[in-house]
């Protein structure tokens, strides 16, 4: 069946008191109680969905003036005050002393709200406008109060809604959710949306899309139950303000900017001073500062934010799918154990009325505004953008989320990221007597017609025009290559001294030199010599150390590195060495870092025949 909006398709039966000689009439008049009571028989049914079913309110109202008019029962009806008061199509009153007869009656109404006159209730009609993925089973709850722990209530049918709610004493505020397992989520704030200060009893039609969500495919039991998930967590972070620091009084709880950038905290009131405002460890004053957990830096800028999703190595999909796994759980989802005690406390937030805290643009993460993800695989940096809170821009509204954020989403410098790989002979070993290193092959390559001068024996002076070697500098080692018609002024050189468009260089072999001008090739610091620089990663730490698993992850600021003055934003040739002391040779293996994530480097040792320690 249909939802009914044609009067002829309803039929009434009318008694004083007494239903009980009703059979396939919708509806029943009961004179006595003065009552209506809507029935699920005949015509009318109250299946899901509920777009698909029920009675609109105003195919009920003509159906009640037709019966008035000429129906079976008109002389009995018109000796009573007319039921209805249509306000219009979308809100109706019940007057004259009439109600609903029941829960059924009010659940049978489409299309429009009413208020009950003799008992001052108010229902308003809440109709998405969208279809569900899943009529049957996507079931949208709503709650009537705002806070992280507001009651919900499950919409009484599936599917697309179009159903009376109970608005009685709850005029002030109304959002629906729509969150099932692998979908995408879709939620609507009614009197944000339609700028109102209340609803009222009448339709109120809002969209509540879902579908597939492409970037779920692990179950809720697997996210429940199984690392990196269990390891993930969010943590809500206390702080209002976020404005420029200024000499002045401060309260508790007040996020601040200092000159140099930084965010902090305020964990007891009091004042900043001028030197305070500019770098807040510095604070003269007598209020109490800390470090902000939620400032990441990101680039070379500081940010704030107040909501932190912890991803425990997680890729950025795996990260997505405990998002939206927490944000249908009725428990708190606040792990509230960010690092300073002091910006704990924001208190409960269950998921399933909790803001979003990301969301997909094609293949690209984009958090929601104020929500910082750490401790991500690093292969995702490059996919992630953040939306912090701004400075100066009014912080944050009662429910901690920006008042205004920023227009473009952030950015990380691209990272590039991949893993070495090791092979068993050299996994199996004891850690502790294993070790792989990453260097640069070389900080830079300079190809151009220089003149080598003899100085005496294996010092000589090496010139060029133009600014070709000014960056190299005293103290680095350079390899000459391409000598002809002397070979043996090729090779590793250290740097004495430099001076314009020239430099004092020794042969490290000893070589004694023969003045030649060539076009050669210079190689700043190459692998092979005590200028070898070992290759910084994201966080510009070494990547070198024990060989404690077969797949070892590693990531490189490819934006930004410039490690001995190399150029950044370029291709960086690099050299792994690797061995273990019983079980496997020394190795080394030969890579290029590009722009991109994914890169393999595979480390595969000859095995070890002939190390021996009696």
């Amino acid at each position: 069946m249909a939802k009914i909006t044609d009067p002829d398709s309803l039929s009434v039966y009318v008694h004083a008191t007494s239903a009980a000689g009703a059979t396939t009439e919708e509806m029943v008049i009961l004179t006595g109680p003065k009552t209506v009571q809507l029935r699920v028989a005949g015509n009318l049914d109250d299946t899901a969905p509920g777009k698909t079913s029920g009675v609109t309110g105003r195919a009920g109202y003509s159906f009640m003036k037709e019966e008035y008019l000429n129906g079976t029962d008109a002389a009995t009806l018109r000796r009573f005050r007319f039921p209805w008061k249509m306000i219009f199509e979308g809100s109706f009153i019940w007057v004259n002393g009439w109600a609903p007869a029941d829960a059924q009656t009010r659940d049978l109404m489409r299309d429009a709200g009413f208020l009950e006159q003799v008992s001052s209730n108010e229902n308003a009609c809440m109709i998405s406008l969208s279809q569900t993925d899943d009529d049957a089973s996507d079931l949208a709850y709503y709650v009537q109060a705002s806070g992280f722990t507001a009651t919900t209530t499950d919409f009484d049918k599936t599917g697309q809604m179009n159903e009376n709610v109970d608005i009685t004493g709850a005029t002030t505020y109304f959002k629906a959710f729509l969150r099932e397992q692998g979908k995408l989520y879709a939620e609507y704030n009614l009197l944000s949306e339609y700028d109102i200060a209340a609803i009222t009893y009448q339709a109120y039609s809002f969209p509540l899309l879902n579908g597939n969500d492409a970037k779920v495919t692990a179950s809720d039991v697997t996210v429940s139950t199984t690392t990196p998930y269990t390891n993930m967590k969010v943590n809500y972070l206390k702080g209002t303000t976020f404005d420029t620091a200024a000499a002045t009084t401060y309260v508790a709880d007040e996020v601040l900017q200092d000159g140099a950038g930084r965010w902090f905290f305020v964990v007891t009131g009091g004042t900043v001073d001028a030197s305070g405002a500019a770098d807040y460890t510095a604070n003269g004053g007598t209020a109490v500062l800390e470090s902000y957990n939620g400032e990441e830096l990101i680039g070379s800028t500081y940010y704030a934010f107040n909501r932190v999703v912890t991803a425990a190595t997680g890729t950025d999909e795996e990260a997505h799918e405990f998002n939206m796994w927490s944000l249908r759980q009725t428990g708190d989802i606040n792990a509230n154990d960010t690092t300073s005690v002091n910006q704990r406390g924001f208190g409960t937030v269950n998921g399933e009325v909790a803001y979003l805290l990301d969301a997909y643009t094609g293949d690209t993460m984009i958090m929601e505004p104020g929500v910082v993800i750490r401790g991500f695989d690093a292969n995702s940096t490059n996919v992630i953008q953040h939306q912090p809170i701004v400075v100066d821009s009014g912080g944050v509204d009662t429910d901690g989320i920006p008042v205004a954020p920023g227009a473009t989403p952030v950015s990380f410098p691209f990272v590039a990221a991949g893993n070495l790989n090791f092979a068993s002979n050299i996994v199996d070993e004891l850690d502790a007597e294993t070790y792989y290193t990453a260097y640069h092959t070389y900080i830079t390559t300079t190809t151009g017609s220089y003149t080598l001068t003899l100085s005496a024996g294996a010092t000589g002076d090496l010139t060029w025009a133009g600014t070709d070697l000014d960056h190299i500098v005293a103290t680095d080692y350079i390899d000459l290559s391409a000598f002809v018609t002397n070979a043996g002024n090729n090779g590793l050189y250290l740097v004495n001294t430099t001076g314009a468009n020239t430099m004092n260089i020794t042969h490290q072999e000893g070589t004694t030199l023969v003045t030649e001008t060539a076009s050669i090739t210079v190689l700043e610091n190459p692998f092979e010599s005590p200028g070898a620089i070992i290759v910084d990663d994201n966080s510009a730490t070494d990547i070198s150390g024990q060989v404690t698993a077969a797949t070892i992850a590693w990531d490189f600021d490819y934006t930004n590195n410039n490690q001995g003055g190399r150029t950044p934003n370029t291709d960086a040739p690099i050299t792994v060495v690797a061995q273990a002391l019983d079980g496997a040779e020394w190795v080394e293996a030969t890579h290029t870092i590009t722009a991109a994530v994914g890169q393999n480097i595979a480390v595969n040792p000859n095995d070890e025949l002939n190390y021996v320690n009696a």
